[in-house]
């Protein structure tokens, strides 16, 4: 990570730090504690900046023998632009919503480097207030309403502004050859409440396992809350395409969940 001017000097280096740059300033005694009085008034800087992550990682052969390479970002704290090894693989201006993008063309062996570079979301901000007009609040920046960053981090009545940037989930590497990317359970119970019909349809994206492998087996398995098997469904699949549905049945024994103090029907 790297830091922008402070108290009129530069701080070109490079800080080896996972934690956001609030934090990372108060242990390197940049900041004072953000907590404690009206110290909050000294870290707002932190919001008003640009901020540069850079990870440099090595990769080996076996690694990038793999089918399927995938850059896989847990939660990007907000509008961040994302590079690899000097080439854009994504903007992102959410802090709610995952990433993830193959960048088997883009990675190497040896060494490589990803960059995140986080623009302040305080700049960004205002710049949709003056264009859109400024909404009314109750507390907080009211430039607040345009972006979607937890909008808590503008301040509260039970805590301080602090406008934290950057990578706030992991950010992982994924080799694979096949894997199940979503899984959609329509369920349907029967007038009676005696059984349930669950279709799943499962979604694989990547390669087959074996090239001599014309499809791939899909295995659904349904367990009661107590651990015990109910059904078991397979179903043939293809990558990349939706699997066909199978269907199991829940028996009388499956139990229904009901809210606190209702009665069970």
């Amino acid at each position: 990570m790297r830091s922008p001017p402070v108290k009129k000097r530069e701080y070109q280096e490079w800080s080896s730090e996972r934690v956001c740059q609030q934090r990372r300033s108060l242990g390197g005694f940049l900041l004072p504690d953000p907590y404690y009085g009206l110290n909050e008034q000294q870290a707002q800087w932190v919001g008003e900046r640009d901020w540069l992550y850079r990870l440099k990682f090595t990769l080996d052969a076996s690694l990038l023998s793999q089918p399927c390479l995938e850059l896989h970002f847990a939660g990007l704290d907000t509008l961040c632009t994302v590079w690899l090894n000097g080439q854009e693989l994504l903007s992102s201006d959410n802090m709610f919503v995952p990433q993830r993008r193959d960048v088997r063309a883009h990675l190497q062996a040896g060494e490589n480097t990803l960059q995140l570079l986080f623009r302040s979301v305080l700049n960004a901000g205002h710049a949709l207030a003056r264009q859109h007009g400024e909404r009314t609040i109750w507390n907080g920046d009211a430039s607040r309403v345009y972006l979607r960053k937890a909008q808590y981090h503008y301040g509260w009545d039970w805590g301080p502004m602090l406008l934290c940037a950057g990578p706030w989930q992991p950010v992982t590497l994924r080799a694979y050859s096949t894997r199940i990317e979503d899984v959609h359970l329509p369920s349907q119970v029967s007038a009676d409440l005696r059984m349930a019909t669950i279709p799943v349809h499962a979604h694989l994206s990547g390669q087959q396992a074996h090239a001599d492998q014309e499809t791939l087996e899909t295995v659904a398995e349904l367990y009661a809350p107590d651990g015990r098997l109910l059904a078991i469904q397979t179903c043939e699949s293809v990558p990349k395409t939706q699997t066909r549905p199978s269907s199991t049945k829940i028996d009388t024994e499956a139990r229904f969940i009901f809210p606190v103090e209702c009665p069970e029907l």
